[in-house]
């Protein structure tokens, strides 16, 4: 299988862009995509997304195939971003979220803290392989509010789980088997907060590759309007 990508990060209506992405190829038959979106304030977000990116490029200079070990890396990150939260006030409260995956031969390894997602669409159907580590997403799981309040909840962006948070981080690992004509979708919340699953998926269905699904995702956002910074990883496996 071959994995065919294309990507966007941008500021939309925010002043500074607190999201990050990277996009690696080890070697022909693998890719590795990550999506970050940094909170803090005070340039803290945008300095703990990147932390976070670049702290992948450099785990990749020495080790061509983390795909067993992105649990340990998302850790390390956690560790990197809480020693340079020392370098002043701007940086005390800065941390971030992360979403990436591995795509190889032995199909899709993942990892996950916070609220960037991980999605798979194939033919007529869509799934979510992470979870939200937010409060109302946690509510909901426990059963403390309904569908209806979950959907209307005014705080949906506070998380109880984030890379450089002051508590240790819930890190979410998963795998996937993949197939050829699959779409991978890593996103922000700035992106997956205003297209709904169904519209992900209809757009893998009337796009001819990755360009032509961002394309889309593009003009869909400018239609329904963004107000925060939106990025998106689209990937699309394809055969030999």
């Amino acid at each position: 299988m071959k994995f065919i990508y294309a990507s966007i990060c941008e500021t939309g209506s925010r002043s500074s862009n607190e999201d990050a992405i990277g996009v690696w190829r080890p070697s022909d038959d693998c890719l590795l995509a990550a999506v970050a979106d940094g909170l803090g304030g005070m340039g803290g977000g945008h300095f703990a997304s990147a932390i976070a990116i670049e702290f992948i490029d450099k785990t990749l200079a020495i080790n061509a195939n983390p795909s067993e070990n992105l649990f340990g890396i998302a850790e390390l990150i956690h560790s990197e971003i809480r020693k340079k939260q020392l370098y002043g006030d701007d940086f005390k409260a800065m941390a971030t979220t992360l979403s990436a995956v591995y795509l190889g031969s032995e199909g899709l390894r993942g990892v996950h803290c916070g609220d960037t997602r991980v999605m798979v669409a194939r033919g007529q159907g869509i799934k979510r392989l992470t979870k939200d580590h937010t409060d109302v997403a946690r509510f909901y799981e426990q059963g403390k509010i309904t569908k209806s309040e979950y959907r209307d909840y005014p705080r949906k962006n506070i998380l109880y789980s984030a890379l450089g948070g002051k508590k240790d981080p819930e890190i979410q690992k998963f795998c996937f088997s993949i197939e050829s004509g699959d779409w991978i979708l890593l996103t922000s919340d700035g992106v997956h907060g205003r297209i709904s699953m169904t519209e992900f998926r209809d757009i893998a269905n009337i796009s001819g590759g990755p360009d032509e699904y961002v394309t889309s995702l593009r003009n869909l956002l400018d239609r329904k309007g963004v107000s925060d910074n939106f990025s998106a990883v689209v990937v699309h496996v394809v055969s030999e």
